[in-house]
């Protein structure tokens, strides 16, 4: 292989690291995005229309 085509390659591959790398970082954002949403919001089976069910007396 010649110099030229390694730098060539070389080059290549560091724009597809970096664009990669900001892939990540928008997933990253989004995930920590729905994990708060997520641990934000009541739970369906424990809650009905915005109130949390009392536990039923035993």
């Amino acid at each position: 292989m010649t110099r030229t085509r390694a730098k060539q390659k070389y080059i290549a591959a560091v724009l597809e690291l970096r664009k990669a790398t900001r892939q990540l970082s928008v997933a990253e954002k989004k995930l920590t995005q729905a994990e708060e949403n997520y641990f934000q919001s009541p739970s369906p089976s424990t809650a009905k229309r915005g109130q949390r069910k009392e536990a039923a007396p035993t």
